[in-house]
C-alpha cells in the first residue's frame, strides 16, 4: 500500500505535490540539523589528530597541537553557520 492510498495513480494533483514538498523540506531540515553535532565534533578532533602528528613528526612544541584544535573548532563553527543558513533557505522555500 502506498502513502497516497491503496489505489494511487502516478498522476498527482497540485495539492499532493505541495504536501510532498513540505514533507521533503522538513526531512531536509531535520537531516541538516542532525549533521551539526558531527561537524562540531569533527573539527577539533581533526585538529587534534593533525596537531599531534605535526608535533611528533617535526618535533615542534606541544602548544602547536592546541593551535590546531582551535583552528579546527573555528572551521567547525564556520561550517555550522553555513548549515544553519542552508536550513533557513530550505525553510523559506
Amino acid at each position: 500500500m502506498s502513502a497516497l492510498g491503496p489505489k494511487a495513480s502516478f498522476c498527482l494533483s497540485m495539492k499532493d505535490m505541495k504536501d510532498r514538498k513540505g514533507v521533503y523540506s522538513t526531512i531536509r531540515i531535520m537531516g541538516l540539523g542532525s549533521l551539526i553535532p558531527f561537524v562540531l565534533a569533527a573539527g577539533p578532533l581533526g585538529g587534534y589528530l593533525l596537531g599531534t602528528y605535526v608535533v611528533g613528526r617535526f618535533a615542534w612544541p606541544q602548544y602547536i597541537s592546541h593551535i590546531f584544535v582551535v583552528i579546527g573548532f573555528l572551521g567547525s563553527m564556520t561550517e555550522t553557520y553555513k548549515i544553519i543558513k542552508a536550513m533557513q533557505r530550505t525553510e523559506k522555500k
